[in-house]
C-alpha cells in the first residue's frame, strides 16, 4: 500500500477531487484506467488486511472513472452522438454501484440530487439494469439478503403474531380452588391425588400463607411413593418459584414468560390476585396452531 501510494498519491482517501477534474475533463484517459485499477487493488487490500475503509466511496470513483474513458473513448469515435462526454462520468457511478450493491434505485435518486435535474434518469435506467444483470449473484455486500423478506430487521413487517390476539383466560386450566400445601410438607406426606393426570398444578405456601412457588402437574407424577428420599425432601426443595401470569395477558407474554423461567407451565391470577389456575406450554401451541389454521381458512373463503 506504501509504495502504491507513493507512485499513485490519488488513491488514498476519498479521491473525490480526481473525481472533481474528471467532471471538468481535465484528466486523460490513460490516468483514469490507471487510477481506476490502483484504486481497485488499494481497496482490496485495505479490506482484506483489517484496514479501517469504506466500499462506497470507492465503488463510486471506480465507477466514475471507467465512465469517463467509456465517454471519451465515445467522442472520439463517434464526436456527432457523444456530445457530453463527462456526463458519463455520473452514469459509470450509478451503473458500477448499482451492479456491485444491487441498489438500483437508491443510485437514481443519488445522481438526480447530485445533477439537479433528471435528464439522465433515461440511461442511468438502461445501464443499472445491464450492471444488474451482468453482476447478479456478486455483491460488495456478503451479508445482503435478497428482499425484506428474508431480513431480520424487518420481520415485524411481515409476520403476524397470532399469539397476541389471544388471552390467558380464554386457554388456560381453570381450577375452582387452588391446591396450596405448605412449604415445609414432606413429599411423603403429600395425599395420592395430587398424581393424578387431571392435576396439572398445586401451589407451594410460606409460613405466612404466602405463594411462593408451586410444583408442576410432571414433577408430581414422577415423585416417589415411598422410600428414605420421600421422607427427607420437603416441597421447599423441589419446587419452582411463583412467577404467576395475569389472565389478561395475552398467550405472547405469557409464552415468553414461560421461556424466561424455562417452564412448561405457569400459575395463572386474577385481577384481584387470586390464583385462578395454571396454563401449560402445550396449551399456547395448541391455541396457535388453532389461530393459524382458522386464520388460513378464512383466507381461502375470501379467495
Amino acid at each position: 500500500m506504501a509504495i502504491l501510494g507513493l507512485a499513485l498519491p490519488q488513491v488514498y482517501g476519498t479521491s473525490w477531487g480526481m473525481l472533481q477534474e474528471a467532471l471538468l475533463g481535465e484528466v486523460a484517459i490513460a490516468a483514469m484506467l490507471t487510477i481506476a485499477a490502483a484504486k481497485m487493488v488499494a481497496t482490496a487490500f485495505t479490506l482484506q488486511s483489517g484496514g479501517s475503509g469504506g466500499v462506497f466511496g470507492p465503488t463510486l470513483f471506480v465507477g466514475g472513472m471507467i465512465g469517463g474513458v467509456v465517454g471519451q473513448v465515445g467522442q472520439m469515435l463517434a464526436p456527432g452522438i457523444v456530445t457530453q462526454p463527462h456526463a458519463y462520468i455520473m452514469v459509470g457511478m450509478a451503473a458500477f454501484f448499482a451492479g456491485v450493491a444491487n441498489a438500483p434505485l437508491g443510485v437514481l435518486l443519488m445522481v438526480c440530487e447530485i445533477t439537479g435535474g433528471y435528464n439522465l434518469i433515461a440511461p442511468l435506467l438502461l445501464v443499472s439494469v445491464l450492471a444488474i444483470l451482468f453482476s447478479r449473484g456478486y455483491s460488495i455486500f456478503p451479508s445482503q439478503v435478497p428482499d425484506k423478506f428474508h431480513s431480520p430487521a424487518h420481520l415485524g413487517d411481515v409476520t403476524f403474531n397470532v399469539l397476541e390476539d389471544i388471552r390467558v383466560e380464554s386457554v388456560y386450566h381453570p381450577v375452582e380452588r387452588m391446591p396450596v400445601f405448605p412449604h415445609n410438607m414432606k413429599l411423603s406426606q403429600l395425599p395420592q391425588w395430587v398424581r393424578d393426570v387431571d392435576v396439572h398444578m398445586v401451589l407451594v405456601s410460606d409460613k405466612r400463607g404466602r405463594l411462593i412457588g408451586y410444583l408442576p402437574g410432571d414433577t408430581l407424577r414422577s415423585i416417589p411413593e415411598g422410600g428414605a428420599m420421600a421422607s427427607l425432601v420437603i416441597l421447599f426443595d423441589i419446587m419452582e418459584r411463583y412467577h404467576p401470569v395475569q389472565s389478561d395477558t395475552d398467550l405472547f407474554h405469557a409464552l415468553r414468560q414461560l421461556r424466561r423461567y424455562h417452564q412448561k407451565a405457569l400459575p395463572v391470577e386474577g385481577p384481584d390476585g387470586r390464583p385462578l389456575g395454571c396454563i401449560l406450554a402445550d396449551d399456547i401451541m395448541d391455541a396457535y396452531t388453532e389461530e393459524v389454521f382458522r386464520k388460513s381458512e378464512m383466507d381461502k373463503e375470501d379467495d
